[in-house]
């Protein structure tokens, strides 16, 4: 899928993870997991964190990247 593609999607599978919402104190935890669903649908070789996290910019609306505290 193109960066656009899963940009059309986002709103989709925001509605759709809203369900699991209450099961997460923090709504950082929450972003980082809607982030990771997108990051599986792309078309990454590699589908664990660490490469979703380095294609976050695509990811995301506007292409800004957020910087993450490790």
């Amino acid at each position: 899928m193109t960066a656009e593609q899963i940009r059309f999607l986002q709103p989709a599978v925001a509605t759709l993870l809203a369900i699991l919402r209450p099961c997460f104190k923090r709504t950082a935890s929450f972003e980082h997991l809607e982030r990771y669903i997108l990051g599986l649908i792309t078309d990454l070789k590699r589908k664990s964190v660490e490469p979703i996290d380095a294609s976050r910019p695509c990811l995301q609306a506007g292409g800004q990247r957020v910087p993450h505290p490790h």
